[in-house]
């Protein structure tokens, strides 16, 4: 008889996102992970640490599993408390106008940073819309 010897440590994947930001408050729903050993099939994940949902900082959760042969995996996510800023219900539009009293609406797109736009000394632009709270 032949003796095979396991050192492949398990598999884990992660269900939902490496990192997650949350508001400070806002609940927090761990989705789990799982994790498969090329041996000894599912395993279950253990995961260590908590995160306080009514305190603002970084929290890094870890999702450790192992096998009957003792390979460990290790895998983390990243739970941020308080990093995002309230979302405002009414998007901005970028209006300019021009001398002769006409006006352009440029449509809002959800970008992360505003369009840059120039506008010619003798005109003015008015962004309307923004809540800087």
């Amino acid at each position: 008889t032949s003796t095979t010897i396991d050192n492949v440590p398990p598999v884990i994947t992660l269900h939902g996102d490496e990192t997650i930001i949350l508001n400070l408050g806002e609940p927090y729903h761990e989705k789990g992970a799982t994790a498969m050993d090329n041996h000894d099939g599912e395993l279950p994940v253990e995961i260590s640490d908590t995160v306080d949902i009514n305190r603002v900082g970084m929290y890094t959760l870890f999702y450790i599993a192992k096998d009957k042969a003792n390979n460990t995996s290790i895998t983390t996510r990243i739970v941020n408390v308080g990093s995002r800023p309230k979302q405002n219900s009414r998007k901005p539009s970028i209006v300019k106008r021009a001398t002769n009293l006409e006006s352009v609406r440029l449509p809002y797109q959800d970008l992360d940073v505003p369009p840059e736009i120039d506008f010619p000394p003798e005109e003015e632009a008015l962004i309307e819309g923004i809540n800087f709270d």
